[in-house]
């Protein structure tokens, strides 16, 4: 566990917080770990395109982090990387949304062949990629504010940074009072999900 983490009461880690501050105009600032990345909306939405719109920089963390891994492949093995290149196109569909992730990996001339199998599967398992298929789930609430949650077994209304556990279902995160509640929803969660 990185040391910037915190456990929580579930068997939880608690990640560095970023935070976030508005330098003027639309242009919105994320701090973290002493890092400033600069965000700004392009002039037909208002901004002064001083830097990346959020969505870019949300794509720029997939391409990023699968350079990463194709990076990290390649050196581990002492193989080439002069020429290595990555690019990512977001393809949408008819409504807008975004419905294909496309990543392009060019290869060094002199990429071995029995290695380039192993790097597409490498590049695969990119972090970010990972997070984007196994959603977490969104808490929004005002400062001060202590979100509350209803074990789903026995009803009882708990804090979910001091729930005994938690359980994936149906997309949303359940918190639960005791081990033997969670037990009891993990044995047939269809039961008591809402």
């Amino acid at each position: 566990m990185p040391p910037e983490e915190k456990v929580i009461p579930g068997g939880r880690h608690e990640g560095t917080m970023l935070r976030v501050t508005f330098p003027g105009g639309v242009a919105v600032d994320a701090t973290v770990h002493g890092h400033t990345i600069h965000t700004d909306q392009p002039p037909a939405s208002g901004g002064g395109d001083s830097g990346p719109a959020p969505f870019d920089l949300f794509l720029a963390s997939i391409a990023t982090c699968a350079g990463f891994y194709a990076l990290r492949f390649c050196q581990e093995r002492r193989l080439p990387t002069d020429g290595l290149a990555l690019a990512l196109t977001p393809v949408r569909d008819e409504s807008q949304r975004l419905s294909l992730v496309r990543l392009d990996l060019t290869l060094p001339d002199a990429f071995p062949e029995k290695y380039r199998d192993a790097l597409v599967r490498a590049v695969d398992h990119c972090a970010v990629k990972r997070a984007i298929l196994d959603p977490p789930t969104f808490e929004v609430r005002l400062k001060g504010d202590t979100a509350v949650e209803k074990d789903p077994v026995c009803g009882m209304t708990i804090d979910p940074t001091k729930a005994s556990g938690s359980s994936q279902y149906g997309g949303k995160t359940y918190f639960f009072c005791a081990p033997e509640c969670k037990k009891e929803f993990d044995a047939d969660p269809a039961k008591y999900a809402r």
